[in-house]
């Protein structure tokens, strides 16, 4: 198990992990390494001291922080926000400079994604159950970062779910890749011009991470900062794809 260490909140969990005589490992990005059995939500105010992340999805806005400005307040559109955990991310990276749209096409995980968020202490200015596959989803403001955290095969997390190659199916990635260009055809729109998206999948299959940029390339003014795989089979954490794009004037 992961954990990331929230702004400011190094020394008062590593003090309670220390008093709790709980095991731990220091990996990079204020990232903390547990055991899996370990009860962490005993020791600490998880999602406001700590969030439990996987080591690589910790990593996946780092293209993106070099070209943001130190005072500047962001709008945010996170369009496929599930369990808000790069939500927090991005609060953070901005130290809190943002406001933030959460939209996901399933009213139960907003729900549970607005209590996450309130626990993070993450101001929300609108949340909306929105299908972001469809081009009237609803959302009409412009923002200067879009996160598109894809739906995709997952298979970027099969290294510790091996079970899940068994029952996965070649056509799914089609289905998924299809998914993925209706998602970023209509969420471009709601980007202004200069601003960023990151794109992000936790996928290892190109037709859903390199195809998926080039086609971002061929539809869109778009420049592409950077696209890498953030590579975490031999750390016993997963795979992600993270690709940053500007939009052109």
């Amino acid at each position: 198990m992961f954990l990331r260490v929230r702004l400011g909140k190094w020394k008062g969990v590593i003090q309670k992990l220390g008093n709790a005589g709980l095991p731990y490992r220091e990996e990079d990005n204020q990232i903390l390494r547990l055991p899996a059995a370990v009860k962490v939500q005993d020791v600490l105010n998880l999602n406001h001291e700590a969030v439990v992340q996987d080591l690589q999805s910790a990593r996946v806005l780092e293209g993106l922080a070099d070209h943001l400005q130190q005072h500047k307040v962001y709008t945010v559109w996170d369009c496929c926000a599930a369990s808000g955990g790069k939500s927090i991310l991005m609060f953070d990276v901005l130290q809190g400079k943002m406001r933030l749209t959460v939209t996901d096409i399933r009213q139960g995980i907003l729900q549970k994604l607005k209590e996450r968020l309130q626990q993070a202490r993450v101001p929300v200015y609108h949340a909306a159950v929105a299908d972001v596959t469809q081009p009237r989803h609803g959302i009409s403001e412009m923002f200067d970062i879009i996160l598109c955290d894809a739906p995709c095969t997952g298979s970027g997390t099969w290294a510790r779910t091996p079970e899940q190659l068994y029952f996965f199916n070649e056509k799914e990635i089609q289905t998924y890749q299809q998914k993925q260009q209706q998602i970023v055809r209509h969420v471009w729109e709601q980007l202004k011009p200069g601003g960023w998206m990151v794109y992000i999948t936790c996928s290892v299959f190109a037709a859903e991470n390199e195809a998926v940029v080039e086609f971002i390339s061929q539809q869109h003014k778009a420049r592409l900062l950077g696209a890498q795989y953030l590579k975490g089979y031999e750390l016993q954490a997963d795979t992600l794809f993270a690709a940053v794009f500007q939009k052109l004037f």
